[in-house]
């Protein structure tokens, strides 16, 4: 199916980055934080509102996708099982690493 969307990248590329990526960053981020203790109120601050601006992107593909009719949930394979070995097989600093 050809993409309707202006984009600079092709946009099966931009999609399922989008979408794939962006959603699993904030499933690792939300580990990340849940595990790091005794950190300053600064980097929990700063590491939350990099959570949310990340989940924003998510929802922005999604609604992008959305408002031109696409089921996306059909169109994009999503591949949970990349956050769940990060967040099992590393440590939060290796996970953070891994998204740096």
């Amino acid at each position: 199916m050809p993409c309707v969307m202006p984009c600079v990248m092709p946009c099966g590329a931009t999609s399922k980055r989008r979408t794939r990526w962006q959603i699993d960053v904030p499933e690792v981020m939300a580990g990340i934080l849940a595990q790091t203790k005794g950190k300053p109120w600064e980097y929990y601050r700063d590491m939350t509102r990099q959570l949310w601006d990340e989940a924003r992107h998510a929802m922005m593909g999604e609604t992008g996708f959305l408002s031109l009719g696409l089921n996306w949930p059909q169109l994009v394979m999503i591949n949970s099982t990349w956050s769940y070995a990060l967040n099992k097989q590393l440590t939060p600093k290796e996970r953070h690493a891994v998204l740096y």
